[in-house]
């Protein structure tokens, strides 16, 4: 249960070599500049963080846009 059980239905789609520290990195640096956010749930300011930081890419843009043969 917990943060781990509620990340598990947002999609969030970090860079293949990411490592565990630059996730936390960036949920630190967000609560320094947002320090009202201290009073949501960790699962609500790790999943709002990590969502914007790595969205996930609508299907149309990853997708090749080939052009039309004539």
């Amino acid at each position: 249960m917990g943060v781990t059980d509620t990340l598990m239905t947002i999609k969030v789609y970090p860079p293949a070599n990411m490592i565990a520290k630059q996730a936390v990195d960036k949920v630190v640096q967000s609560l320094e500049r947002n320090p009202k956010d201290r009073t949501n749930t960790a699962d609500v300011i790790v999943g709002h963080v990590l969502s914007t930081a790595w969205p996930c890419e609508p299907s149309s843009r990853r997708q090749s846009s080939g052009g039309r043969s004539t």
